[in-house]
């Protein structure tokens, strides 16, 4: 099993001059030893395939279609996944950061800036009282979100459901595997966030990590160090590394 200190996961459809900046951007700000790891469509498959990458970037061979009918739907979860269970499976890691295929670095980023934002509980009673909270939020997609079977499995045990953006998200790899190795207990459950009709990629894997730990190192949740949804950047927001930028 290859280590390093980061592995970033980044499901791409389309493309190759952004592909390419991405790249560059990449190369310029992240100051650790990182991998890459691509999970694409048919159309970026081929192309990615067909030429001749980085040592350090590896192509997922699951294909996924990631094109963005009129509803939006699991397949960009199922894409995370996917990556998630190619990073466990072939790297020894301390963080994987969620890109999009249009998520850029604009500024520079040291493995200490992640291991910073790390959590853990001391206790596993701490962690039950903190988790144990009524959930009432009746904003954003929670309405539709809370229809999902794992919104309702952890409602139904007390537990909050919780969200951000993917594009920025990161996890450590401890966390990978609690989402990992719970998403494979209940096939169920995933099955169901792959099919349904809602942006599921921006509340799912953060509630399940929120929600799961292993009692041998206790670490919990997510960070974030990215701007959103939309092409912005706020450059005074010291702990945010990444932001979108418009397909070139």
């Amino acid at each position: 099993m290859k280590m390093t200190d980061i592995v970033i996961s980044i499901n791409v459809y389309k493309s190759m001059a952004t592909f390419e900046r991405q790249l560059q951007t990449i190369r310029e700000n992240v100051l650790c030893h990182y991998y890459i790891v691509y999970n694409c469509n048919d159309y970026m498959y081929k192309e990615l395939t067909a030429m001749k990458l980085p040592e350090n970037v590896y192509i997922n061979p699951e294909v996924i279609d990631k094109s963005f009918p009129k509803v939006p739907n699991g397949r960009l979860t199922k894409g995370i996944v996917s990556n998630m269970r190619y990073a466990t499976e072939n790297f020894s890691f301390r963080h994987i950061i969620i890109l999009s295929g249009r998520t850029v670095f604009y500024r520079k980023m040291a493995l200490d800036d992640l291991n910073r934002l790390t959590r853990r509980w001391s206790s596993m009673e701490e962690r039950k009282a903190s988790q144990i909270q009524p959930f009432e939020n009746r904003d954003w997609i929670w309405p539709r979100f809370r229809n999902t079977q794992l919104a309702k499995y952890y409602l139904e045990r007390g537990y909050r459901l919780e969200g951000s953006a993917h594009e920025g998200l990161c996890f450590s790899e401890n966390v990978v595997r609690n989402i990992v190795k719970f998403l494979h207990a209940h096939p169920d459950i995933y099955e169901d966030l792959c099919n349904f009709h809602a942006g599921v990629e921006e509340f799912s894997l953060q509630t399940i990590a929120s929600n799961e730990v292993d009692e041998e190192n206790m670490e919990y949740g997510f960070s974030y160090i990215g701007h959103g949804v939309k092409e912005v950047c706020d450059v005074t927001m010291k702990d945010r590394y990444t932001c979108k930028i418009l397909f070139l």
